[in-house]
């Protein structure tokens, strides 16, 4: 597909999961620093989302595969950075809303054998261990997803 997309359309196929690596990467990092060792799921995660961003620059030259990924990097900070404050689960909740509120309206679609896919549904499990503490900040989590698409919308993204 990468030979027929834009570097609209091929930014916004790496950004989701992007977004999502950020986060997974700082609980990791979080989970190491409180002493909680080795987390294989977020590890496992964390390479299918790795994988997912690969997948639509896979046949592009080196540097417009560069020139996308720090593309996507710069919009993952200045859409994310309303939502640095807030704990990290938090922040993953904004983005699956988000991701959730695109795949709805029929702006993506995510195959259920896809990296991303697989990503997504171990992360499902993952976060249902925290849920009872998370379930407090839905709310917030919902309006995050809204501004976080606003953000995106305002920048030339997902509209």
């Amino acid at each position: 597909m990468s030979g027929f997309a834009s570097d609209r359309q091929l930014t916004e196929r790496v950004l989701i999961p992007a977004l999502m690596g950020v986060i997974v990467a700082s609980m990791k990092r979080l989970a190491e620093s409180n002493g909680d060792g080795d987390l294989p799921a977020l590890d496992r995660v964390q390479d299918l989302l790795t994988e997912a961003m690969g997948e639509p620059l896979a046949d592009l030259p080196p540097d417009k595969v560069s020139k996308l990924l720090r593309r996507a990097m710069r919009l993952t900070e200045t859409a994310m950075k309303p939502n640095f404050e807030r704990q990290l689960g938090v922040q993953y909740l904004v983005v699956a809303y988000w991701t959730k509120s695109l795949v709805e309206r029929g702006i993506v679609s995510v195959g259920s054998d896809s990296p991303f896919g697989a990503a997504w549904d171990l992360m499902i499990e993952v976060m249902g261990f925290a849920w009872d503490e998370l379930e407090q900040f839905e709310d917030i989590a919902a309006e995050g997803a809204r501004a976080l698409g606003e953000s995106l919308v305002a920048q030339g993204y997902f509209g």
